[in-house]
């Protein structure tokens, strides 16, 4: 898919837990930024509304004041500051800011998060589809998985099979307001059908190995 394709893509679609590891999967080589298009530089965002962490965070497994389970102690993250990278077995190494994801086509999904044993979560989310990203960056033919990392340094796994399924996205928006910080702010991936433990919160870097 070619970036303008991309640019002017919208797609609407209806459809899960584990505990953080100790070490993120580490540094990755400079990337280049996401090429500006007459697209991205005639977006017109609204001003990013930036949540707090609660006064009193809940233990883990509880419902918090959105009504959400808790999965993960919470990380601050500066959204003006903050990179989506994208590495690995790639073409092109790539970099996003927010704002320039919240301009890529958005998508809106009604889903059901699930961690098996404990809870099962259904919300609306909303965000950029991951594919047409990953077609971006050129997935090389030997890869097999993406690394999902978060910067509190938990890994989500997922086969590239899964990963490339149009359903999957880049969640910023939770109803109608941002991704809560107990629930990955500013990004968290997004896989429909999938359980949790896949959907990384505070993520920073898609490796593709």
């Amino acid at each position: 898919m070619k970036r303008r394709d991309f640019l002017r893509l919208s797609l609407v679609f209806l459809a899960g837990c584990a505990a953080p590891r100790e070490t993120p999967l580490g540094s990755t080589p400079s990337a280049r930024p996401a090429a500006p298009s007459p697209e991205m530089a005639a977006c017109h965002l609204e001003a990013l509304v930036v949540p707090t962490r609660p006064a009193v965070i809940p233990d883990l497994y509880q419902v918090d004041d959105v009504g959400l389970h808790v999965t993960a102690r919470p990380v601050d993250i500066d959204p003006t500051s903050y990179r989506l990278q994208v590495s690995g077995l790639v073409d092109q190494l790539l970099s996003f800011s927010l704002d320039e994801l919240r301009c890529l086509p958005n998508v809106s999904m009604k889903t059901t998060l699930t961690c098996p044993g404990f809870f099962s979560d259904s919300a609306t989310w909303s965000g950029t589809p991951l594919t047409p990203i990953l077609e971006m960056a050129g997935v090389k033919k030997e890869a097999r998985t993406l690394h999902l990392v978060g910067a509190d340094g938990y890994q989500g796994y997922v086969t590239l099979e899964n990963g490339m399924r149009a359903e999957n996205f880049l969640a910023y928006q939770l109803e109608n307001g941002p991704v809560p910080v107990l629930h990955g702010f500013p990004v968290r991936a997004a896989f429909p059908g999938l359980y949790g433990s896949s959907w990384a919160k505070w993520l920073v870097e898609i490796n593709v190995a």
